[in-house]
């Protein structure tokens, strides 16, 4: 993972990152005493929001959840399952009441904030966290229900514009779950990558302007 993010950072010079299913239980702490810091410039935002503007925020949460075809396990869960996905999605997407002059010094989801969600895993329901490469064989189901229950939710659906999310390497593009949209870049160990513009509309808010699929 280091090397991935010092070559990113050849390219950007502030990188945000989450762990995925295969990296090591430290990357999930939220204690800097446990977890690592891999390198200078990038930030692990598992389970943690970054302020970008003053009425946007990044937030981010790692690891995966068991997999299923045919209703059968195939894939385990890392670190969590759905019950425990859920309960720190909920936390970690709870709006502060927090009195602040200057919101730029928060970084927590405030009143009005618009919300980039980046999860390794994404919503069960979305085309883009089903696995199948081979026609002739079911698909697998990797998304979280407990995330898509999440984003289902009145008030998320006010709030986070766009779910960005890996883990289902091959079913790459975009879909949406309500109002979310849900974009899943693709493997960059196989070149792929998205660019997404977001644009202040004229009433204040945001949106997804537009979106790019591209390969090495």
């Amino acid at each position: 993972m280091s090397a991935l993010l010092c070559g990113l950072e050849n390219i950007q010079a502030k990188v945000l990152y989450i762990p995925g299913n295969h990296d090591p239980i430290s990357t999930f702490s939220k204690d800097p005493q446990i977890q690592p810091r891999l390198t200078t410039h990038s930030i692990n935002i598992h389970n943690k929001t970054i302020r970008l503007l003053n009425d946007l925020v990044i937030t981010g949460f790692g690891g995966s959840v068991p997999a299923y075809r045919d209703g059968e396990q195939v894939w385990r869960g890392y670190p969590f399952n759905e019950d425990e996905m859920r309960e720190y999605l909920n936390s970690l997407l709870e709006v502060k009441k927090i009195e602040a002059s200057d919101r730029q010094k928060v970084d927590d989801i405030l009143e009005g904030d618009t919300v980039i969600l980046v999860s390794h895993v994404g919503p069960h329901s979305s085309n883009t966290t089903v696995d199948q490469v081979d026609l002739t064989v079911a698909p697998v189901f990797s998304g979280s229900k407990s995330l898509d229950l999440v984003l289902r939710n009145p008030k998320h659906q006010h709030s986070i514009l766009c779910n960005i999310h890996g883990h289902t390497h091959h079913a790459l593009g975009m879909s949406r779950v309500g109002k979310t949209y849900v974009i899943n870049p693709g493997s960059l160990r196989t070149g792929h990558y998205a660019i997404v513009e977001l644009r202040r509309v004229p009433l204040g808010k945001w949106q997804v302007n537009s979106s790019q699929f591209n390969r090495i």
